[in-house]
């Protein structure tokens, strides 16, 4: 089974948080209110798709008010069912 995860990490703190989604659409939605807090670009569902066959991820990085770069992925990533 394959699932759209979203993971944010920083430079400076162990910090990483995965977002997983079953479709693509419900992650736009979330990758876009991202871009949306960061001034970034918004993408339709069909562009995620097109990006995410093509590069096999989206990423978005930036400096926040501590001076941590900060990265945000989205990415397919195989899963097993046990």
């Amino acid at each position: 089974m394959e699932v759209l995860t979203l993971t944010n990490t920083n430079n400076k703190d162990f910090f990483v948080n995965v977002s997983v989604f079953l479709d693509v659409t419900t992650a736009t939605k979330t990758w876009n209110g991202i871009m949306l807090d960061h001034k970034g670009e918004l993408l339709q569902v069909a562009e995620v798709k097109k990006q995410l066959k093509d590069d096999g991820f989206l990423l978005f990085t930036f400096k926040d008010g501590f001076d941590r770069k900060q990265a945000f992925e989205l990415s397919f990533k195989k899963i097993t069912l046990t």
